[in-house]
């Protein structure tokens, strides 16, 4: 009987966030959490996700506009228990190149570069700034796996 290889991929704070935000009493979000279950956070073939230290950061800074310093750092802390958090001088380098290449927000060069180095797929919201020009150079420059999930409706 062949062993089904587990994936390991690394996801933008953007999804996390959409993540977090879901209303499960409203049917149209549930069911978008149902889909970002499925094929993400809850998918059995991904047995690891990985974020940036700038995802951690981002995270920390959108939790503590609402709930204070101390309250966010708590609350993201349980959060990031659930990821791995990635960071090393190779990354910072790599994401500074992508950054001099490609015209997209910093943190999305590290989790760019994340997904180039280990060879993974990297997941992003479907966002303006991800145009189909932008999108296929970072899948032609870069030879990376770009998922990107449409936003909640």
């Amino acid at each position: 009987m062949k062993s089904e290889q587990k994936k390991v991929a690394v996801v933008d704070t953007g999804l996390i966030i959409e993540y977090l935000t879901i209303d499960s009493e409203n049917t149209k979000q549930k069911r978008y959490k149902e889909f970002l279950d499925k094929n993400l956070f809850r998918n059995k073939q991904i047995s690891q996700i990985y974020i940036s230290f700038l995802t951690k950061t981002e995270l920390l800074y959108i939790v503590c506009r609402t709930k204070g310093w101390s309250k966010a750092k708590e609350i993201v802390k349980h959060i990031v228990s659930n990821f791995a958090v990635i960071r090393d001088k190779e990354i910072d380098d790599l994401a500074a190149l992508i950054k001099c290449k490609i015209p997209v927000a910093l943190p999305d060069c590290f989790n760019l570069s994340i997904a180039v180095l280990y060879g993974i797929p990297v997941y992003f919201l479907e966002e303006k700034e991800f145009t189909k020009e932008i999108s296929s150079l970072i899948k032609s420059e870069l030879k990376v796996d770009l998922k990107l999930l449409r936003k909640m409706e």
